[in-house]
């Protein structure tokens, strides 16, 4: 992804090494006899840097791109946390939810109200899954889909993938599986460079 390339990038430009277990010693041909990395090479990773930074900068403003990357279910705002800072990850969730709310969200009428459960529970007693639902959200919301850890990769390659995944969620996060069927099926938008 363009954030691996980026650091990747400003290694070379920082003359720093890499981490790369199958690079050799040997490769004489595009470093200096001092080890150092040719200032050829470096302006080059430079350049990099900046276009990619650029592509950062696009990235952001267009609403399609961010949400369809939180609305990943093995991503969700945690992808996003070592790339951003929180002002800004503040500002991703802002978003996330004002589109759910403008769009997804199902009519207060709809949400099925949930019971408390005022059964004493053992405390050797297995957790339950409807126990674990510890959210004030209903599970049909963005909230409680932000607040649950992000699901597994091997979860989402069981499932068939992303849109697979949200179809299974039809019947038990409806407003939830249309909003990450939609998200998941956006085809990327070109950006024009000028």
């Amino acid at each position: 992804m363009l954030f691996h390339l980026q650091d990747s990038l400003k290694a070379v430009v920082l003359d720093q090494p890499q981490n790369d277990d199958d690079a050799s010693d040997d490769d004489s041909d595009l470093s200096s006899t001092s080890g150092e990395t040719p200032a050829v090479i470096r302006i080059a990773a430079h350049a990099g840097v900046l276009l990619i930074e650029k592509y950062m900068d696009l990235t952001w403003d267009c609403e399609i791109y961010v949400i369809s990357i939180v609305m990943c279910p093995d991503r969700k705002l945690q992808f996003l946390k070592d790339y951003v800072s929180s002002e800004k990850l503040k500002e991703i969730k802002k978003m996330v939810i004002n589109r759910w709310s403008k769009t997804y969200a199902p009519a207060q009428s709809q949400i099925p109200v949930a019971k408390k459960n005022t059964k004493e529970k053992s405390k050797w007693a297995a957790p339950s899954s409807a126990s674990s639902g510890s959210s004030k959200y209903p599970a049909d919301s963005i909230q409680a889909y932000l607040a649950e850890s992000v699901a597994s990769s091997d979860a989402i390659t069981d499932a068939g993938g992303y849109m697979k995944y949200w179809y299974q969620m039809r019947n038990t996060r409806p407003g939830l599986s249309r909003m990450g069927q939609a998200f998941c099926s956006a085809p990327g938008l070109p950006f024009l460079i000028i």
